[in-house]
């Protein structure tokens, strides 16, 4: 009782308790479904099987369990397996004081670098699978561009594009900017997450190159100043400075047909949307 008391202490009133009940649920349904498996087999193969509870739960059975857990693919809150995926195991504290599974632990700490790079490896050939192809970009460009529907012929099977729609001054100014930030994403490996951020002071084109400078993202979060260029490309219809172009364009001329003004106005100016920085009218 005083054991039992002290463990229900420990994990009240804390995270660890969420966390604790779902690993051991986690652990029973793999333990008895494994079990069942090593039943049939010893039946198939015609032997005697004894079931072992999952309870209580021992030194052997947690190494047998954490043995498992190294290559299993992970999932997702459905319950189903993620593709090209691996839980591994990474303690960030013993998990008990038995030799055998400190042995896991540094096993589990020797096998990490391996499985981040075959998890690595994995998921690139997943993505590469699903990347668009050179035509497939043509056509989000060409359409975004263009504001032409695409509709499928059956008599030839080809997509042909029928007769332009016309469209407001924001639509042909959102049309441009996902242009641009499809092609400067395809052109330079960014994230979208890197890529609505970034700001005129981002760009640097004192080179043959479009160059975007950043200090932070998904994948730099140590304030690493990256760069990102882009080249013209022999087809207009996947350049991304051309993209970015026409966007600063339809920005400034069409969207704003008069120069923008780039003071801030502030509520003691008669501006009521403004904030503690003030209001700009063209951001």
């Amino acid at each position: 009782m005083n054991r039992l008391y002290q463990f229900r202490s420990d994990i009240s009133n804390k995270v660890t308790e969420r966390v604790y009940s779902r690993h051991v649920k986690s652990y029973v349904a793999w333990w008895e479904a494994d079990q069942a498996e090593l039943q049939k087999r010893a039946k198939d193969a015609n032997t005697t099987y004894f079931f072992e509870p999952a309870h209580p739960i021992t030194a052997k059975k947690a190494v047998i369990f954490l043995n498992y857990q190294f290559d299993r693919k992970k999932k997702s809150s459905s319950g189903g397996e993620i593709d090209n995926t691996k839980v591994g195991c990474r303690a960030q504290r013993p998990l008990r004081e038995d030799p055998d599974l400190r042995r896991m632990e540094e096993m589990a700490s020797s096998r990490e670098p391996k499985r981040l790079e075959e998890s690595q490896e994995a998921k690139a050939r997943g993505l590469l699978s699903k990347t668009f192809t050179e035509d497939e970009l043509v056509l989000l460009s060409v359409d975004l561009f263009c504001k032409i529907k695409f509709v499928k012929d059956s008599d030839v099977n080809k997509v042909v594009p029928t007769e332009p729609k016309k469209a407001s001054k924001g639509t042909i100014s959102k049309a441009l900017r996902n242009r641009a930030m499809l092609l400067c994403t395809a052109s330079m490996a960014l994230r979208g997450d890197d890529t609505r951020p970034i700001l005129l002071s981002s760009l640097d084109n004192q080179t043959k190159a479009l160059i975007v400078c950043a200090n932070e993202g998904k994948t730099n979060t140590t304030g690493r100043l990256d760069q990102h260029p882009a080249f013209r490309h022999r087809n207009p219809d996947l350049c991304p400075i051309s993209a970015a172009a026409f966007h600063l364009f339809t920005q400034f001329h069409i969207t704003y047909p008069e120069i923008p003004k780039f003071a801030p106005k502030f509520k003691t100016e008669g501006e009521e949307r403004a904030g503690p920085y003030g209001y700009r009218e063209w951001y």
